[in-house]
């Protein structure tokens, strides 16, 4: 690996802008953490022993952590670890997280698993 020069280090740009960045620039730290989701901030919970009305009406699981910016796309919703459909999240409210009906009802035997970004500030 080379090493940076002074005047690389001089014309090194404190902000990038991701959708108009060139190869040429080298990102700082605090664009890196902004842009990319640290891996401790990917969580998986596991409920068990729900029972849950589901079939056509909205449904809400309350999870550990807040969930990033409240975005109901950063939540995947599995069940007995069949991955449901994204527009099945209605909305995220902090830790609670509001789905869509699904069809049928949650028993007590089954799985379901929630995977999400928790809320992370940099």
């Amino acid at each position: 690996m080379g090493t940076l020069k002074s005047k690389q280090i001089g014309d090194f740009n404190n902000s990038v802008t991701w959708t108009s960045a060139t190869n040429q620039e080298i990102p700082n730290s605090k664009d890196i953490q902004n842009q990319f989701v640290p891996e401790n901030s990917m969580i998986i919970e596991e409920f068990t022993n729900q029972t849950i009305t589901a079939t056509s009406t909205q449904w809400t699981l309350t999870v550990t952590h807040n969930v990033q910016n409240n975005s109901a796309s950063l939540v995947t919703l599995f069940v007995n670890g069949f991955k449901m459909r994204s527009s099945l999240t209605a909305s995220v409210n902090n830790k609670v997280i509001t789905f869509n009906g699904l069809g049928y009802d949650i028993d007590s035997v089954d799985v379901i698993e929630v995977h999400y970004i928790k809320n992370h500030t940099v």
